[in-house]
């Protein structure tokens, strides 16, 4: 697993709620320091996508169809959406 990054403008002092990014090989990683076993896989550009979005005055949480409670751990990947499928497959 390759190191992970901590955002210095997320959470308390004591870092224990940070947004982490890491990069695999063509793809950015994204989770958060409080619940390390959710991972967003994401290519540069869906990253780029989400943060543009997500900052856009008014989005909500339920815009993105974020659940109340967590789920079980798990990954998942997110391509842009000219993509059918993820890279790689036929």
């Amino acid at each position: 697993m390759p190191p992970w990054q901590k955002s210095s403008f997320s959470g308390p002092a004591d870092g224990s709620q940070c947004v982490e990014l890491a990069r695999d090989k063509s793809n950015l990683l994204l989770r958060e320091s409080d619940d390390p076993d959710h991972i967003l896989t994401l290519t540069p550009g869906a990253l780029s996508a989400l943060i543009s979005h997500a900052t856009q005055p008014g989005t909500t949480r339920e815009e993105f169809n974020l659940p109340s409670e967590r789920a079980a751990p798990s990954t998942t990947h997110i391509y842009p959406r000219h993509l059918a499928t993820s890279p790689g497959s036929s």
